[in-house]
């Protein structure tokens, strides 16, 4: 199927296993230019080794700093974004009782922050070109009850 996506350049987050790898797997079979990021050298460099050739990119996205090195380090090396793909996310913890607040907050800058700020940083990119596309991809969570608080609560998007 040709959806017209040759050579455009498409990042992933959380793109090294799961859900993540098999979307970058798809936009690769479409000729797109595919750039992964996740927190795990050895899980980039696996997904890597079964994709062919995708970048890859590792940072921890719970935090501002590295969300934005990676943005910076992508733009360097493509020159431009055209698809964003949002797939970041985890959980932690277990029932509100026995969950901190730290872990809270950590589950809403890894799952939702990261998708507000990558967000932010693209549409800045794609509203200069006057073209692109965001996909934020969410959890079934996000509709039902299900897994660990901490991750049901910023999965409404």
């Amino acid at each position: 199927m040709d959806l017209g996506l040759k050579d455009r350049v498409v990042f992933v987050t959380g793109g090294s296993k799961g859900i993540g790898k098999a979307i970058a797997k798809a936009f690769k079979e479409e000729d797109a230019r595919v750039a992964i990021a996740a927190r795990n050298r050895v899980s980039l460099e696996k997904a890597r080794e079964e994709l062919g050739s995708v970048s890859i990119y590792e940072g921890d996205f719970t935090q501002k700093e590295d969300r934005e090195r990676v943005f910076r380090q992508l733009i360097e090396d493509f020159g431009t974004i055209d698809v964003l793909v949002n797939n970041v996310g985890g959980s932690n913890g277990g029932t509100v009782a026995e969950t901190s607040l730290d872990l809270f907050e950590q589950v809403m800058e890894h799952n939702y922050f990261s998708t507000v700020h990558f967000s932010r940083l693209a549409f800045e990119v794609m509203r200069e070109k006057k073209s692109g596309c965001i996909l934020n991809i969410s959890s079934i969570y996000g509709r039902e009850s299900g897994g660990r608080v901490s991750y049901n609560m910023p999965r409404r998007r």
